[in-house]
């Protein structure tokens, strides 16, 4: 069954671990978009931000026509109500009746021509002052917005680096506990320093010098294929093994707890378009008196006959405490068997899968090791 992986879609068979990326796809959470971004793209806040300028477009329209109006009417009632348009529709009569009457009419027509303009700049007034609040709204809205959106980034990519790469077997809230009773412990007592970073690496070695090194070690184990353990003063040990040979770093990672340093080695197969080697996560969990507890998972993809690929997961504890110098070791990291046809032109851009066509290794007299350091 293959799965496509949720941070880069890159394709493979189904596993936990992106064999590309190295993300653990099953917790992987994609970050969230910005506040403003999801703002804009809200259908909901589109429509009201339609509807609110439709509403200000047509406030200011009617005012508009409501001054226009107003204009008008008052021109009309200027030019009805002076002295010569009433010397002409009034007969020139020495009638005091018709005389009165006409200054009545004209002091009516003055009085509703000036409550009209009273009402009508109350109206203009009442409309100004909406499209102002309206205005202002629109404007503290955006600032909030703005502000909300422009937030240190520096925190934000703390928050989402902590929240698309959590422990896969331990908690922060689990780790905590230990990380605090070893703080105590230490403000009473000198302890020893703690390492700080690691450095993940290959080998090839000996068998022979293998099983020396694990009859040494400690928290070894294993089947008698694949075995591990942890070595104390990693360089002054594998300095002097004989035959020793390094092939190459996968990477160096700065410790912090609960934040795992993933690492891959290995090459792009064109077959079937899929990466192909070792993808390795440590996870540190907790610091112990000048020691770190880490959580290790080593997954490994090769070719099989049928064309396809072959994932294995190394069976491996818990847990693993690396001191200072110190370093986790795991031998029988490649398989010892033939090698199928037109499997080894796909391991001939890796260092690594490459040992698999050496004479020594298909001899049987040497092992691929993973080492895991800690400075």
């Amino acid at each position: 069954m293959m799965v496509n992986c949720p941070k880069c879609g890159f394709s493979q068979p189904k596993d936990r671990y992106c064999a590309s990326c190295g993300v653990d796809m099953v917790a992987f959470r994609p970050a969230q978009k910005p506040l403003m971004t999801r703002l804009l793209q809200n259908t909901s806040v589109q429509i009201v931000a339609l509807v609110g300028a439709i509403v200000v477009l047509g406030i200011y329209i009617n005012a508009q026509n409501n001054r226009a109006a107003l204009a008008q009417r008052s021109a009309e009632l200027a030019a009805s109500t002076s002295p010569s348009s009433t010397s002409d529709e009034l007969p020139s009569s020495p009638n005091d009746r018709y005389q009165q009457e006409a200054d009545e009419a004209r002091a009516a027509a003055n009085a509703y021509a000036e409550k009209q303009a009273a009402l009508t700049e109350a109206r203009l007034a009442e409309n100004d002052r909406v499209s102002s609040q309206s205005a202002n709204f629109a404007s503290t809205a955006g600032e909030e917005t703005t502000s909300s959106s422009s937030q240190p980034a520096g925190s934000n990519a703390a928050s989402a680096s902590v929240a698309a790469n959590p422990s896969p077997s331990a908690s922060p809230s689990q780790a905590s506990p230990q990380a605090a009773a070893g703080a105590t412990a230490g403000a009473g007592a000198t302890t020893a320093e703690a390492p700080r970073s690691i450095q993940i690496y290959f080998v090839e070695i000996p068998r022979a010098a293998a099983a020396d090194l694990f009859a040494q070690a400690k928290q070894a184990g294993g089947d008698g294929v694949m075995n591990f353990g942890v070595i104390s003063d990693a360089q002054g040990k594998l300095s002097t093994v004989r035959g020793l040979r390094r092939i190459e770093v996968a990477g160096d990672y700065q410790i912090r707890l609960n934040q795992p340093a993933i690492a891959f080695k290995g090459t792009h197969d064109l077959q079937t378009n899929q990466n192909i080697g070792f993808t390795i996560q440590a996870v540190p969990v907790a610091t112990e008196d000048g020691s770190v507890r880490f959580q290790i998972d080593v997954n490994r993809i090769l070719k099989d006959p049928s064309a396809g690929l072959e994932s294995f997961n190394f069976m491996l504890p818990e847990s693993f405490v690396i001191p200072k110098k110190g370093a986790a070791l795991f031998s029988g990291a490649l398989p010892h068997r033939p090698l199928f046809e037109g499997e080894a032109p796909a391991y001939r851009n890796s260092n690594v899968l490459r040992v698999m066509t050496s004479g020594p290794f298909r001899q049987g007299a040497t092992d691929v090791a993973i080492v895991i350091e800690a400075k």
